[in-house]
């Protein structure tokens, strides 16, 4: 497996708005779980790990590349080799399955699985999703959320090898996968960046 993302990329223009706003999205459903521990898998710039440590929360960081200096560089299809059964509250995955075989998708929730004791919060590219909202004069602002009229074939980037939505990785596909090792809490499209789809997940014993 090589490494898709070079260190330089989390760094340089990366961090846009839309994206802080998909930060708090990750750092509220782990808080809102209230854990001991969590692990995340994929560090980035480790924007998301260093604001929970802040909290007090102890985070351990996993990631495929070392030059981001994680705790454990450990590919997420062999978290299992690196960590006990249970061992970790919350999972926090965001913006990393895609960047796998959709084949081995399954595999990596099941690792994921079999490290979390609780909960498991995910995050994905959702292709087609598109979100408008609008405030009126005395009404709270309204957001609606539609499908892109258009739904594409996936052409591998270098980075991505599937999205949500893209023909043969329809939503329902997905969920599917998922069901067969969570149950899903709640799922949604971040309304500033509906591009990120969230699933927070409780573990099927």
């Amino acid at each position: 497996m090589n490494i898709q993302v070079k260190k330089e990329h989390y760094f340089n223009g990366y961090d846009n708005k839309k994206r802080w706003l998909s930060y708090w999205y990750q750092i509220n459903e782990v808080l809102n779980l209230n854990p001991n521990n969590v692990l995340e898998i994929g560090k980035g710039n480790g924007t998301v790990s260093n604001y929970l440590k802040a909290r007090n929360i102890n985070v351990t960081t996993v990631d495929f590349d070392k030059s981001l200096n994680p705790d454990y560089v450990c590919d997420v299809k062999r978290l299992t080799s690196m960590f006990d059964e249970h061992s970790f509250d919350v999972v926090l995955c965001s913006e990393v399955l895609e960047h796998i075989p959709f084949e081995h998708f399954e595999h990596c929730l099941d690792q994921i699985k079999q490290v979390s004791s609780k909960n498991v919060v995910i995050s994905l590219p959702d292709s087609r999703t598109k979100c408008l909202y609008f405030k009126l004069p005395l009404l709270q602002t309204k957001h609606i959320f539609f499908p892109h009229p258009i739904k594409k074939e996936h052409d591998f980037d270098g980075e991505h090898y599937w999205e949500i939505n893209k023909r043969g990785f329809e939503v329902e596909k997905v969920e599917r996968a998922i069901k067969k090792h969570f149950s899903i809490i709640n799922c949604y499209n971040v309304v500033e960046m509906p591009y990120h789809r969230f699933y927070v997940l409780s573990r099927v014993t």
